[in-house]
């Protein structure tokens, strides 16, 4: 004859033992409730964080520089408190190729993408961020619009 004994979370139950294991241990977490936290600015970055950064979180843009406090404070770590600190992609024309070069930062991805009309637009390899301007080179012959996508890994 078999008794089973009802689930006991937080308890050990009849039959249950607990040891050591020379394996990585996962946790489980019953009942967790996870709330969004206010972004009344809709720039992703939470108002808390804003506050505590001295961005307005009534304002995407606390500087009016074009990109959001968002993408200054996570993705290319200029200062979202001054106009004069964005991002800034540079573009050299040579006689057979195009130069263009940005600032990176670690832990960033980089990739230029280019299109010809501003509807499709065609991806080059990534590069690593390395804390020093990258360079992305392109034949004199390539489409003549160019933007950079970054992403965290």
């Amino acid at each position: 004859m078999c008794i089973r004994d009802s689930h006991t979370p937080g308890e050990i139950n009849v039959g249950q033992s607990i040891g050591a294991s020379p394996q990585p241990q996962g946790m489980a977490i019953d009942n967790l409730r996870m709330t969004a936290l206010a972004d009344s600015d809709g720039d992703t970055l939470p108002d808390q964080e804003e506050l505590e950064i001295g961005t307005n979180p009534f304002a995407a843009d606390t500087d009016f520089d074009g990109q959001s406090d968002f993408f200054e404070t996570i993705l290319t770590n200029t200062n979202p408190l001054s106009g004069s600190s964005f991002f800034k992609i540079n573009l050299e024309i040579k006689p057979e190729i195009i130069q263009v070069s940005f600032p990176s930062i670690l832990g960033r991805s980089y990739q230029v993408e280019t299109s010809i009309d501003l509807v499709n637009w065609a991806p080059s390899p990534g590069q690593a961020g390395t804390g020093q301007d990258l360079v992305f080179e392109f034949p004199r012959s390539a489409p003549l619009f160019y933007r950079v996508r970054i992403s965290q890994p």
